[in-house]
């Protein structure tokens, strides 16, 4: 197992390391960058970088998930509908990089985005009781009717959290990569190995990335990365 968890990292650093400097040229050809206001003074800042991140990740996760022990058909499911909403988030995100989309339209694909994880599966049910004594009451359970419209919102609150954050070179896939290697090792503690890939994958493709977004960064991750 412990093969396949390097293989995903280094499947997804190396793709997103050596298609960033790509699409940085691309973004410059086809016009996918902020450019200095008039006058204003400040570099060309080319975005796209997003497409590397997700082009990495699906590849790690595609070439590693079949040798993931323990894995079912149903978190596969779970896997697929996650791949279909980032599809489609990215895929907006690349156009808002272009065109500029209003916040409605970016809000509607991200609630769509967020119902179709939902419809494969992924579901938030329970959220830990920061008053528990115990481990019996460790968790609150959410009836249906509460766990949809959470989970929803959880989803699209992390994307719109980390677009946010996405000012500073470097300080969005910062954090990320904390974050996900938090995750990682949570998941490999708690035995569930199909989830620590996702994480661990994005972390390889992150830390590809960072070397051309740190200060002064030669590429950003743009909408569609910041919200992937």
């Amino acid at each position: 197992q412990a093969l396949v968890f390097v293989a995903a990292f280094l499947v997804a650093f190396l793709i997103s390391f050596g298609t960033s400097p790509l699409l940085r040229a691309k973004a410059l050809r086809y016009g996918f960058a902020d450019r200095p206001r008039p006058r204003q003074e400040g570099p060309i800042k080319p975005r796209l970088g997003g497409i590397a991140l997700y082009v990495a990740f699906v590849i790690a996760i595609l070439a590693t998930m079949p040798w993931v022990e323990g894995r079912t058909a149903e978190e596969i499911k779970k896997i697929v509908g996650l791949l279909v909403g980032c599809s489609a988030v990215v895929a907006m995100g690349a156009w808002d990089d272009r065109r500029e989309l209003g916040a409605w339209p970016q809000m509607a694909v991200q609630v769509a985005a967020a119902g179709l994880a939902l419809v494969s599966g992924i579901i938030i049910d329970a959220v830990a009781n920061p008053l528990a004594s115990g481990l019996t009451d460790s968790l609150i359970w959410l009836p249906i009717y509460a766990s949809i419209p959470f989970t929803i919102v959880w989803l699209v609150g992390a994307m719109n959290a980390v677009n946010f954050i996405d000012g500073l070179d470097g300080l969005a896939g910062g954090i990320t990569v904390i974050a996900s290697t938090i995750l990682f090792v949570r998941s490999v503690d708690t035995g569930q190995f199909t989830i620590a890939i996702l994480p661990l994958a994005l972390a390889g493709a992150v830390l590809g990335f960072l070397p051309f977004n740190l200060y002064p960064s030669r590429l950003t991750l743009g909408t569609c990365g910041a919200l992937f």
